[in-house]
C-alpha cells in the first residue's frame, strides 16, 4: 500500500493548501443593509413614506413608515447575523475525521489535513472525506455486493448505477 509520510505531507498541505472549500468573502455591513431593501414590500413602504413627507398633514405618516422601513432592515440584518453565527457554529462541531495511511501506520486525521496522494481507509458507516479517488471501484463495488446483497436479488436491483462489470452479471451470494 503506497503510503506518503508526514514531511511529504507538509510539502502538498503547503503546495496546494488545507482540504477545505474556500471561505466566501465577507459581506460589509452596510451592503447587507442596502440589500434589506431589494424586498419589494420594503421598496413599497419606503417609496410610500417618502411621498407621504410631501403631502400636506401627512407629516408624521411618512416618518412613521420610513422609522418602519429602518427597523425592519435592521431586524432582517440581525436574524442574518444569527443564523451565519448558528451555521458557523454547527460547522465547528462537525469535524470528519478520515483514516489515512502515513508513515505505514493508520491514523485518524482531520479531513482539512488530507493532500492528494493520501491513501484513506474506509469502513462500513464511515463518512467519506470530500474528493476521494477510488482505485479499483468494480472490485469494491463486487465486495459490497457480496456482503451487502439480499439473498436472491441481482446486482441491477440493488446497484443501478455501478458499472457494467457489477450489474451485467449475477455474484454469488455468500454461503451460509
Amino acid at each position: 500500500m503506497p503510503d506518503i509520510q508526514n514531511g511529504q505531507a507538509a510539502k502538498r498541505r503547503q503546495s496546494f493548501g488545507p482540504n477545505k472549500f474556500a471561505e466566501e468573502k465577507k459581506e460589509p455591513r452596510w451592503q447587507a443593509f442596502l440589500r434589506q431593501y431589494g424586498d419589494p414590500m420594503q421598496i413599497v413602504l419606503l417609496a410610500a413614506g417618502i411621498i407621504c413627507l410631501f403631502i400636506p398633514h401627512q407629516l408624521l405618516t411618512g416618518i412613521l413608515l420610513i422609522i418602519l422601513t429602518l427597523l425592519n432592515a435592521f431586524l432582517g440584518l440581525n436574524q442574518e447575523g444569527k443564523a451565519a453565527a448558528s451555521v458557523a457554529a454547527l460547522q465547528k462541531m462537525m469535524v470528519v475525521k478520515a483514516k489515512v495511511w502515513r508513515d505505514a501506520q493508520l491514523s485518524e486525521l482531520p479531513m482539512d489535513q488530507l493532500v492528494p496522494g493520501d491513501v484513506v481507509n474506509i469502513e462500513a458507516g464511515d463518512i467519506v472525506p470530500g474528493c476521494v479517488y477510488a482505485e479499483d471501484a468494480a472490485f469494491l463495488a463486487r465486495r459490497i455486493a457480496i456482503y451487502q446483497l439480499p439473498l436472491g436479488r441481482s446486482q441491477s436491483a440493488c446497484f443501478p448505477r455501478c458499472g457494467k462489470d457489477v450489474t451485467r452479471r449475477r455474484l454469488p451470494t455468500p454461503a451460509g
